[in-house]
């Protein structure tokens, strides 16, 4: 125990920097040297990945700017004693002179590694001083080189590069995780190849580099592996005024948040136009509707036994074709001025099982399959259970309209939970809709039922929205639908808020 805290004592004061890092190169030990060196306290350090904490890059022949000494001994067990130079995270770049070895357990497995450097910033600069001018210059190059490629692969920007005959020269770690390609396989391919699945890179853009028309904030949407991505693209091509070399760099970055933000503004500006109107007309058709019903009712009441049986029938046509306007009224009404959720502390789980009840006895009568797949312990939710139930009847009535006549016709209705959230899966294997008709699905008035008012997911999505929640839609054209509700789960905070 004595010689342990002399050793720590040791350790502690000893000139030289010292981190100790486990098996996945995260920080177990800085010393007192080391803290000064790297400008982090040992509490601050410990548990972070110490590559996270400065930008390496070595100045020994043969090694590239992203090579990690520690890291290395750690992965392969080589051990290293050069100099190099890191970028440390207050932007000012340091020489140090280091040591790397490999630590191991008794039975020879790796445990960790560590790293003691010198800082020989000083010396280095003093030499600097004494350079050629020549050689000065170059090491400022070197060092505006090291300063751009830390800047390419950390920016929030895709950069992809190629030259005149069209073989990829860079692609940065953003550019990667947008398009969804690996860098090392793709750098030396050709760009017509490696992105053939896009087609805005293939057609347009390359045509526009290669006419040397500059990409000023031009749009593009992609699908990469199935997902749809909107992108900003800016490119240009290059030359070089000395070889004559050309180079193409394309810069883009993910803007599809953006867009689905952009285009729920413009829903919700739309619903409220369409709402305005939809009331001012929704009142003046009432009255007069009123005024018809009332005479018709007076008629079968008191004319009844005046009027022959095909009257009668006429007059009852009349009646459900006033009750069916008044229903298209009363959506009309609710769609445009809808009233506010009384929330009240519930599980979701009683309203599922009440409206696919309702639901099964139409599947029944229409051979139409329903399984359900429910989780009895689902998080309560704070809601309006009218209003709730009104959706979840609406996703399942719109369901058995999709699935009746297909063959084999079956509805999956399923929930469970995500990290603040539960989620309401209602899965036709029904006629399914076009990419179009998924854009307006929630547009008011759009319906693709011959009787349909359009109304009805306006407002499932309404009351949604109210509620915190999303109402999302995955269709492909003969085989289904599937509508996703989702719904913040209570806290006690979020119970607080809202009740408040």
């Amino acid at each position: 125990m004595l010689f342990s805290s002399y050793l720590k004592e040791v350790l502690k004061k000893m000139p030289s920097a010292l981190v100790v890092v486990n098996a996945i190169g995260a920080v177990l030990h800085l010393n007192g040297a080391a803290e000064k060196a790297l400008d982090i306290s040992a509490s601050q350090a410990k548990g972070h990945r110490f590559a996270d904490l400065f930008f390496a890059g070595v100045e020994s022949e043969g090694q590239g700017h992203y090579f990690h000494p520690l890291l290395e001994t750690l992965a392969t067990g080589k051990e290293y004693t050069d100099a190099l130079s890191w970028l440390m995270l207050n932007n000012k770049i340091r020489h140090y002179f280091y040591t790397t070895r490999r630590l191991y357990h008794w039975d020879g497995r790796a445990r960790g590694a560590f790293i003691i450097f010198q800082d020989i910033t000083e010396v280095t600069q003093r030499q600097e001083v004494t350079m050629p001018r020549g050689t000065r210059h170059q090491v400022a190059l070197h060092l505006l080189e090291r300063q751009s490629e830390y800047i390419l692969a950390n920016i929030n920007t895709g950069v992809l590069g190629w030259d005149k005959s069209g073989i990829i020269t860079m692609l940065n770690k953003n550019g990667k995780s947008i398009l969804s390609i690996d860098a090392q396989e793709a750098i030396g391919q050709p760009v017509s190849l490696v992105l053939k699945h896009i087609d805005c890179f293939n057609n347009a853009l390359i045509q526009a580099l290669n006419m040397q028309q500059p990409l000023i904030a031009e749009e593009a949407e992609i699908t990469v592996r199935g997902q749809e991505k909107h992108l900003l693209v800016n490119g240009q091509q290059f030359v070089d005024e000395e070889s004559g070399l050309i180079n193409y760099v394309v810069l883009f970055q993910d803007i599809s948040e953006l867009k689905r933000s952009q285009e729920i503004t413009r829903r919700q500006d739309k619903l409220a136009s369409i709402g305005q109107l939809a009331a001012g007309m929704a009142h003046e058709i009432r009255n007069p509707l009123t005024s018809i019903k009332g005479f018709v009712q007076l008629l079968n009441r008191n004319s009844a036994q005046d009027l022959s049986k095909k009257s009668q029938e006429y007059l009852a046509i009349i009646a459900e074709e006033i009750n069916r306007t008044d229903k298209i009224i009363s959506d009309f009404l609710l769609f445009a001025k809808p009233r506010r959720p009384e929330r009240r502390l519930c599980h979701i789980n009683q309203l599922l099982v009440s409206a696919a009840d309702l639901t099964e006895n139409t599947c029944l009568m229409r051979g139409i399959a329903m399984k359900r797949d429910l989780q009895p312990n689902l998080p309560p939710v704070f809601i309006d259970q009218d209003q709730i139930t009104q959706v979840l009847i609406n996703l399942l009535s719109n369901a058995v309209d999709a699935t009746e006549g297909c063959p084999n016709p079956v509805i999956f209705v399923s929930c469970g939970t995500t990290p603040g959230w539960i989620w309401i899966n209602v899965k036709d294997t029904g006629i399914g809709m076009s990419a179009e008709n998924l854009r307006k699905v929630c547009t008011p008035f759009f319906s693709t039922k011959d009787h349909g008012t359009g109304l009805g997911l306006s407002i499932a999505y309404n009351i949604v929205r109210e509620h915190g929640g999303t109402l999302d839609f995955e269709s492909q054209e003969g085989t289904g639908t599937t509508v996703t509700l989702k719904l913040p789960v209570i806290t006690l905070e979020t119970g607080a808020l809202l009740q408040g």
